[in-house]
Order: structure tokens, then sequence, then C-alpha cells
């Protein structure tokens, strides 16, 4: 039987202070990849002329969108290019280790479906986080992935999936964020499962500028669940309670702004709201905490409750 051929998709933009080391790492797989075509989304960068010097080492597709139009589109832009069975996504500010694509190919010849890497979150020039994603975000046993996926994204978005099943899916939207999790969302409801391999191959790059940084992408988060259809009734009332939490979430993030701007008494009462709203004083996987509890403790000390979130998420 023939092995399935596997196309690596990198969507990269003003990526040249880390594409070469993306490629790099893809070009030291022990399992060397059918393709790997990179997505230039109209950077001003040398991004493209970086692709273009690994054509010796790679079998490098290089598609350059004349307008950027974000994530969704150019990960889409990338599979239209492509020819492979298989698909790989590789963030262009990530890194494989040499043994990634083989680990995920067995992983998916095991269990076919959605495969999602393990990784390590890595700040280069200050530290590693040695707790693996997949302990950080676990991924349910199959039979409650359907709902699960409508509470949060247990998916890293370095995976590998069939190309039937994303077609069938419908593909990635335009979307400038979220592209995969609404994506994940309609593979699953359809029918596909998810598994992780359970070890580590990927370094997961954390930069202050990312698009799924802190919050970045909660009003994104908002917009995919109230944009779904055609529900079962056991998945309406999980995208309600999911989006009464964001909702919460929102409103904490909001009295931030306006203690920020010392009107403490408008804080008090968003954070209030906030905490009634969230209706929960539970962590889960995935989750970044109760937003009730953060919001009581906001309520008890707002300026010092500012302080501590403005030092944590400053730039390091």
């Amino acid at each position: 039987m023939t092995s399935p051929t596997v196309s690596v998709i990198v969507p990269a933009y003003q990526a040249e202070e880390y594409l070469d080391a993306a490629l790099a790492s893809v070009s030291s797989q022990t399992t060397p990849a059918d393709e790997v075509v990179v997505i230039d989304d109209a950077s001003s960068d040398d991004t493209a002329s970086i692709a273009r010097r690994w054509a010796d080492r790679l079998p490098i597709t290089l598609v350059e969108k004349p307008v950027n139009e974000g994530l969704g589109a150019a990960r889409a832009s990338g599979i239209a290019a492509s020819s492979g069975d298989l698909l790989a996504l590789l963030d262009s500010d990530d890194v494989w280790f040499p043994d990634h694509l083989g680990v995920m190919l067995e992983q998916f010849e095991r269990r076919p479906g959605l495969v999602t890497a393990g990784n390590l979150r890595w700040w280069p020039g200050d530290r590693i986080d040695p707790t693996p994603s997949f302990e950080l975000n676990e991924v349910p046993p199959a039979p409650e992935q359907r709902l699960e996926i409508l509470r949060r994204n247990f998916l890293f978005v370095g995976t590998l999936f069939s190309r039937d099943d994303h077609d069938r899916a419908g593909g990635f939207s335009a979307r400038r964020k979220d592209e995969d999790w609404e994506l994940w969302i309609r593979m699953i409801r359809q029918g596909v499962e998810v598994s992780t391999t359970g070890c580590v191959t990927v370094l997961y790059r954390q930069r202050s500028d990312s698009l799924s940084s802190l919050d970045g992408c909660l009003d994104d988060d908002i917009d995919v669940l109230r944009s779904l259809d055609a529900l079962r009734d056991d998945e309406a009332q999980v995208v309600e309670t999911t989006l009464r939490r964001l909702m919460a979430r929102r409103k904490l993030l909001d009295g931030y702004d306006l203690a920020r701007a010392d009107r403490i008494g408008d804080a008090r009462r968003v954070w209030l709201r906030a905490a009634i709203e969230d209706r929960s004083v539970r962590w889960g996987p995935g989750q970044s905490g109760s937003t009730s509890v953060r919001a009581l403790a906001c309520i008890a000390g707002p300026r010092r409750a500012v302080a501590w979130r403005d030092d944590r998420h400053a730039p390091k």
C-alpha cells in the first residue's frame, strides 16, 4: 500500500526573523515531507526571499499574496496550492523537533483524524515552560469532544489531518483569528476524532505581538460561537454557557480599563456583573481561571489587581 503524501503548510507574514529556523526544522525531519508550501501574506520584509533560499534543500512551493488577508486566507491559499493527501500545519515562528512528522504520522496511522502535537511554550532568550501542552490543555476522550470543543479549543495549531476531512468540513475560512478553532469545530461536529501524540515535538514560540497572545482572540472567540448554525439541542446549551463565560471575561477586561482611567466605582460595577455572569468558581483544562473569582478579587483591591495584571503581562 502506498504511503500517503504529506504537505506542510507554513503561513508567513513579516517572518524574516523566524522563518529560517522554522524551515530548518522541517529540513531536519527524520521523516521528510513531500511538499512544503510557504504562503507569504504580502510581507514587506524578506520573508519571500528567505523561503526561496530553501528551494535547494526542501521541496518548496512559494505562494505570494498581493494583499495581506490574515491567517485563515493564507492557510486556505496554501492548502489550495498543495497536493498532499495529508496536511501538516506549521506556523512560521514555531520549530519542530526532528521526529515531529514521524511521530505525527504514526499517531495518524493508529487513529486517523485530527492529530494535535505536544508542544512546550518557549520564550526565546528567557525560558521554556517544562509542562507539555497536553497537560495544560487536555484532549478529552472522543465521546466528549463534540461538546467540549464548543467550550474550549483543546488543539494546538500544529496539527496533521487528511485533505478529505478538511475539504468535507469546508476548509479554513478567511478569519484573521480563530480560523483554526472554527475549522476544528466543523470537523469534530462531522465526526472527526482528535488525538494527541502524548509527547513533545514542537517548540511553541511566545511573542507579545502574537495573534493568540493574552486575550487578543476574546472577541473572535465570541464571534465564532455566535456564527454557528444548525446546532443540536445539547450543542446550543453548551454554546450559551460558553458565550456567557466569554462575555463575563470581556467585562472583566473592561473593568481593568475603567480602573486604569481611575473610574473605580464604574470598574467595580462592571466586575460585579462579570462575577454574576460567569457563575463559576471552577478552574478547568484549558481555562485561564474563574472569572468570578478574579472579578471579586478586583472588587476587593482594584488598584492592586490592575497593577498585578499589568506587571504580569508586561513585555519581557
